[in-house]
């Protein structure tokens, strides 16, 4: 829904996806969202409890191994922990 919410509003988007390096699942992407030259990959968190920084620690991983004009979200239904 999330990446729905931004294409009705104009933003080219990728729907979740898998990224394969060698044949091997390498990463989940739960949304690509472009508007003008900036790219956002999305991270989404539907769950009960509190989301700790493991989401925070992976989308990091992953915008290090891409161009300077890619950002990441994440959006949750839950809280954040306090770390």
């Amino acid at each position: 829904l999330i990446c729905r919410a931004f294409e009705l509003e104009g933003a080219d988007v990728e729907y979740p996806y898998i990224v394969k390096v060698h044949g091997k699942v390498s990463e989940q992407i739960d949304g690509l969202i472009s508007i003008n030259d900036i790219h956002c990959l999305i991270e989404c968190k539907n769950q009960v409890e509190s989301v700790d920084f493991e989401p925070f620690t992976k989308l990091r991983s992953r915008l290090q191994r891409r161009p300077s004009n890619t950002i990441g979200a994440i959006f949750t239904t839950a809280s954040f922990t306090e770390p």
